[in-house]
């Protein structure tokens, strides 16, 4: 993912959790009282200039999606990774744009590290 965007080697911390801890990070920092799949965190250059940031990746949900998608938990797990590091790196996926931009980012680092949809 930092290859793709030209960024220098970072370090970015990754938590796997539950349901119950990513609702409360969900509620703590955005406000919103429910579990999601995953959450970023930029850290701004602090405490080091080359630490992006963290991401939580709710294992439970991941898990979900990755039935429901008809894919391994593998692929599920790689996906929201990559996803939420293009958080860190400021794409958005609030909007329609901003969503589509972010999702063909995605897709094509998935198949730069050589994970196909399946």
């Amino acid at each position: 993912m930092l290859e793709s965007e030209s960024q220098p080697p970072s370090e970015i911390t990754v938590l796997l959790t539950n349901e119950e801890e990513i609702r409360e990070l969900n509620r703590k920092f955005l406000g919103k009282n429910r579990p999601t799949d995953v959450l970023s965190f930029p850290s701004g250059g602090f405490p080091r200039e080359n630490y992006l940031g963290d991401i939580s990746i709710c294992v439970p949900i991941a898990a979900m999606q990755a039935k429901t998608k008809k894919h391994s938990l593998e692929y599920e797990l790689a996906f929201l990774a990559v996803h939420g590091g293009l958080h860190l790196l400021g794409y958005e996926d609030e909007t329609e744009n901003g969503y589509r931009k972010m999702m063909r980012k995605t897709m094509k680092v998935m198949r730069m590290i050589g994970l196909k949809n399946a």
